[in-house]
């Protein structure tokens, strides 16, 4: 590195100049010849110049000898220097290496495969529910009704083997915890809400051979009758519940096995009059607590024979064909003319009684009421 003096001046250096340079080699310390100290290590090396100026005269020769030794000298020490910085650990970084750290090799694989452009298709997770306590298996609402406990889960709705097209395909649905009424509800029940103000009363007062049934207490505990589809959803609504869709009515009635009968998992299930109230036996409804052999696997009385029951869904013959291998809670058509209804009654044959039969013919306008069509309440359990 070189200084430049002014032009103006012209230093003139006395012969008895007295220059020294001292450099500690065992610790890398250079001194430059401006007296400069350069640390290269943990010693230091003075260099001290003394000079002394008389007045001033043109340079010789041998002076401009003396500038050129100079030179000279300080192309050696910027050599030093160089040196210096390349035997020091710094240097190693600066110029590329790497400190003996100990530090084990990283090793970097390559896939010899193109990643392929297209996702991977993640299976359809069913939703859980999480309970810091067990549900119960039976619980009475706010009107006093028992009601119980139809599990989370997959079953199998529907039937490929029926006759009716509206059965077909057999397919999975999940469905969340929900209640469900143990029994239809009686004459009693809904006559609380017609004295509440809220109910409307049954469209007839008489049943199949009674001339006088809703109103006689001889019959409060059996299944209201002469009620339409918005009767029965108001008074569900009365109790803070709702009618059941037909997934969790055949669900309930059904279990998980897929069962033909409510009380029965084996396949060609008997019927008889000790397990349904069905067109062999009184030809009208019974108590709604009788039949205990015919109750389902989670406690569910006469889903099946005594009445008929309306379900929350509008009804539509090809509404199976329309969902997927698996359906999550579903709640049947947007629209329709016509309310489902499920489950065989006392005038039902034995055909009619089981669990998944659904056809047009069980089908009502959801304005119109019978002798031989009840319902029950169901809802939802939330965390």
């Amino acid at each position: 590195m070189k200084s430049q003096m002014p032009k103006s001046q012209n230093p003139q250096i006395s012969s008895d100049k007295e220059t020294e340079i001292g450099r500690d080699v065992s610790n890398s310390v250079v001194v430059t010849g401006s007296g400069n100290v350069i640390h290269v290590g943990d010693k230091k090396t003075v260099s001290k110049t003394s000079t002394k100026r008389k007045n001033q005269v043109k340079p010789t020769n041998a002076k401009r000898k003396l500038n050129v030794g100079i030179v000279v000298a300080i192309i050696g020490l910027v050599g030093t220097i160089c040196a210096a910085l390349i035997a020091s650990p710094i240097s190693t970084i600066l110029l590329g290496g790497i400190p003996d750290l100990n530090i084990p090799p990283i090793q970097i694989y390559f896939s010899e495969e193109t990643p392929s452009a297209v996702p991977t298709q993640v299976p359809t997770e069913m939703p859980t529910h999480v309970f810091s306590t067990p549900l119960p298996d039976e619980v009475t609402d706010i009107k006093g009704v028992d009601m119980v406990l139809v599990p989370s889960g997959e079953f199998i709705m529907g039937w490929d083997g029926g006759y009716s097209y509206d059965e077909k395909p057999a397919h999975r649905v999940y469905l969340d915890d929900y209640y469900i009424d143990k029994f239809e509800v009686t004459n009693a029940l809904y006559r609380a809400c017609v004295q509440d103000g809220t109910c409307l009363k049954p469209d007839d007062i008489k049943s199949k051979t009674r001339p006088v049934y809703y109103g006689d207490q001889s019959f409060d505990n059996f299944p209201v009758i002469y009620v339409d589809w918005y009767m029965a959803k108001t008074y569900c609504e009365w109790r803070e519940a709702t009618l059941p869709t037909e997934a969790q009515w055949e669900k309930s009635a059904r279990g998980t096995n897929g069962n033909d009968y409510p009380w029965d998992q084996s396949w060609g299930s008997k019927v008889d009059c000790s397990y349904a109230n069905y067109s062999q036996c009184v030809f009208d409804t019974a108590l709604v607590d009788s039949r205990e052999k015919g109750k389902g696997i989670y406690g569910v009385y006469n889903l099946v024979g005594n009445v008929s029951e309306w379900v929350a869904d509008w009804y539509s013959e090809d509404y199976y064909q329309q969902l997927g291998d698996i359906t999550v809670n579903p709640q049947g058509p947007a629209t329709g003319e016509f309310k489902g209804v499920r489950g065989g009654s006392w005038d039902s044959n034995d055909y009619e009684l089981k669990s998944y039969v659904r056809s047009s013919y069980n089908a009502m306008n959801p304005k119109s009421s019978s002798d031989t069509v009840g319902f029950r309440c169901a809802r939802d359990v939330t965390p």
